[in-house]
């Protein structure tokens, strides 16, 4: 069984992990707000790339890739 995420990572790490992710949600929120433009065009390109992301994690359970988690 493996340990939590917490407990494998940094406390420096989580933070600025958090705070990046908390920027960039800030940001995009800004610019959809903002913005004047139709963004509804986007929908298909965005949802096929979630679907491609979703994909790519249950490969990466079984595959253990290197480059995306750490094999301890």
């Amino acid at each position: 069984m493996r340990a939590s995420s917490l407990i494998q990572h940094t406390a420096t790490s989580i933070a600025s992990t958090l705070f990046i992710t908390g920027g960039a949600f800030f940001g995009l929120s800004v610019y959809g707000t903002v913005t004047k433009r139709d963004l509804g065009a986007w929908r298909s390109f965005l949802f096929i790339g979630l679907i491609g992301l979703i994909l790519a994690s249950i490969v990466n359970i079984f595959l253990r890739s290197n480059a995306v988690c750490d094999a301890t």
